[in-house]
């Protein structure tokens, strides 16, 4: 897997990537509308993103930010040992602490996490059980989760920990 890092004047973003995939041709048009793995090749912007076949890919990745007084992780990836629907997503044992102890974090050093939006692939592995020891993956003072989505999505109150704050384009 393809670890990416940019630098954005004084702030580190790390792309740290726990799972790749590719999606079927006969899912192409569900992600984009009226596409197929012909088109799909002749748009400028989706190349990057598209096998010489025309499939598309994808990745689930956590976000690590490193700004000069915070370390930031945006979103959690899929999370492990969770039986789910999709076999992709099911029973994984990904190492991402052993991922973050590489880039030269720990989950103590965390100082916030940032959960896009309430999709498993972005919030899976906020509370997941990492080791047999029943550590959790974070351990942070603060989470937050988009309040708009998060009212939309559970119909409750967020998660002991977790603060709902709006987000700048959803603010009157």
């Amino acid at each position: 897997m393809t670890n990416q890092i940019w630098r954005v004047g004084d702030v580190k973003i790390t792309k740290l990537v726990e799972a790749e995939f590719t999606f079927p041709s006969e899912n192409t048009g569900k992600i984009i509308p009226d596409a197929d793995p012909t088109s799909i090749l002749t748009i400028p912007w989706i190349g990057p993103f598209a096998t010489p076949e025309g499939k598309l890919r994808g990745s689930v990745h956590l976000l690590l930010v490193q700004t000069p007084s915070a370390r930031i992780i945006v979103d959690t990836g899929i999370g492990n040992d969770k039986t789910r629907d999709l076999p992709l997503f099911s029973m994984r044992t990904t190492p991402v602490l052993d991922f973050l102890h590489a880039a030269g974090w720990s989950r103590e050093s965390v100082d916030h996490v940032i959960c896009t939006h309430l999709h498993l692939d972005h919030v899976g592995g906020t509370r997941s059980v990492e080791t047999t020891s029943g550590s959790r993956r974070f351990r942070t003072p603060s989470i937050t989760l988009e309040a708009v989505t998060m009212s939309i999505s559970t119909r409750r109150r967020a998660p002991l920990g977790a603060r709902c704050s709006p987000t700048p384009s959803r603010q009157s």
